[in-house]
């Protein structure tokens, strides 16, 4: 197994009128906006602004998203996007790319829409195959306990 990499430190000066270079640990910084804290209380967490925060995280998603509606909402945020790029696509341009690519594209697009929406993007459901597996593994374990009582009587 790989060793998990250190989470990102991103250097935010503080206030203009102090030197000192704040450490804000990008990771944790969203996992906690993620979980609904405020910039302010996560500024709170690493000793700085609220400002500061919100600075760092605009660089990885814009301040105005809220993280557990995007989060709850993704599947339908993505398939607007899918929209968007396809609608920006003009047809000329879409029939100019290989046949290969316009299918493997819209394969992904597709594959990850129902990941997104929960449904299955195999052919195989491994849960109701597991379940299978462990109702016939127990109806053998008591068809031997049945012959064994039979076998002792």
């Amino acid at each position: 197994m790989s060793e998990a990499l250190p989470a990102p430190i991103i250097d935010i000066p503080a206030l203009p009128r102090d030197v000192r270079v704040r450490k804000i640990n990008l990771s944790k910084a969203i996992e906690l906006r993620a979980k609904g804290l405020s910039y302010e209380d996560i500024g709170k967490h690493f000793d700085c602004t609220r400002q500061a925060v919100q600075d760092a995280l605009s660089r990885y998603m814009p301040p105005e998203v809220n993280v557990r509606a995007f989060v709850d909402n993704r599947a339908v945020i993505l398939a607007g996007k899918q929209e968007m790029l396809l609608n920006g696509l003009t047809e000329a341009e879409i029939k100019k790319m290989p046949p290969y690519t316009r299918v493997t594209c819209f394969g992904i697009l597709y594959d990850k829409e129902r990941l997104e929406r929960g449904q299955s993007t195999a052919n195989i459901d491994t849960h109701l195959l597991l379940e299978s597996m462990e109702k016939m593994d127990q109806g053998m374990t008591e068809d031997r306990e049945a012959l064994k009582r039979l076998k002792g009587k």
